[in-house]
């Protein structure tokens, strides 16, 4: 089952929580109630209960979840439930390659949103630098999907791998979103962008991979032109994740060395081991 719009604001608002009371790097901020960051989560898990008041309360508990939040944050958020919707959309289709263009096709918008987002808030040069050369590959990039999917449609039926390919794709969702989440809540503007676009690039890594083996397996006709689109970007998704990982010690390992390091040792050996 796909991850849900509703998870994604409510465990975005936990950790939120969690890390502006825990995770602190200085002793500036020792002083904050850290009741005064924890959002009201009963009312949010009591109505999940009520499947017919959900869709009722949903515009309500997004108002109340976003109101707990920093405007960096908020932004974040709402690029990435934006990111998160279209996702879903194309991981529903019935074809395996349609799928994920579409579903790769907000996956770079949704970066390009973050990378804005870093553009206005973040204060380190070579993040804000790199942050504007995602947006022009990502553009790029969105140019290639928006035009195969003009001409590459969704079947009406679904066809052997679909299942499978949808399974795939929603385990690699889980991860996504689960550190992502993390990632954008940290109170640090250049951070939170550096750490929540790794898992980003991570996880579009592991979908160019679910593309290649379900090309691999069905032997579909056109599998030379789907591998060679997927490599490309599996190739600029690997270089931009190594040259993020380059650059984020550079300045923000001096405040945060011990945090910055646990992540780019983690997430280092897995965007390795997926390139």
């Amino acid at each position: 089952m796909f991850v849900s719009r509703r998870w994604i604001l409510l465990a975005t608002s936990v950790s939120t929580a969690l890390i502006l009371s825990a995770c602190q790097p200085t002793k500036d901020n020792d002083d904050t109630d850290p009741t005064a960051a924890t959002p009201p989560v009963t009312d949010i898990v009591d109505a999940s209960n009520d499947v017919d008041a959900d869709n009722d309360l949903a515009a309500g508990e997004n108002s109340a979840d976003e109101s707990q939040m920093t405007d960096i944050l908020r932004d974040y958020t709402r690029s990435m439930t934006r990111m998160h919707d279209e996702m879903m959309i194309g991981m529903g289709y019935n074809d395996p390659d349609t799928a994920f263009a579409k579903a790769m096709l907000g996956h770079h918008r949704g970066a390009v949103e973050m990378a804005k987002i870093q553009l206005k808030y973040g204060t380190d040069e070579e993040m804000r630098q790199l942050a504007q050369e995602i947006i022009t590959a990502q553009q790029l990039e969105i140019d290639i999907l928006n035009k195969w999917l003009a001409s590459h449609p969704d079947t009406a039926k679904p066809k052997p791998n679909t299942e499978a390919m949808q399974q795939a794709y929603a385990r690699s969702m889980d991860v996504l979103n689960g550190e992502m989440v993390l990632g954008i809540a940290d109170p640090v503007p250049d951070m939170a962008f550096a750490r929540g676009m790794l898992p980003h690039h991570i996880g579009a890594v592991a979908m160019a991979n679910i593309q290649l083996n379900m090309a691999l397996t069905k032997r579909c006709v056109n599998w030379h032109k789907i591998s060679s689109m997927v490599s490309r970007l599996r190739l600029s998704i690997c270089n931009n994740g190594l040259q993020m990982l380059m650059l984020v010690p550079i300045k923000i390992l001096k405040r945060y060395r011990a945090q910055v390091k646990r992540i780019i040792i983690s997430n280092l050996s897995k965007l390795l081991l997926r390139c």
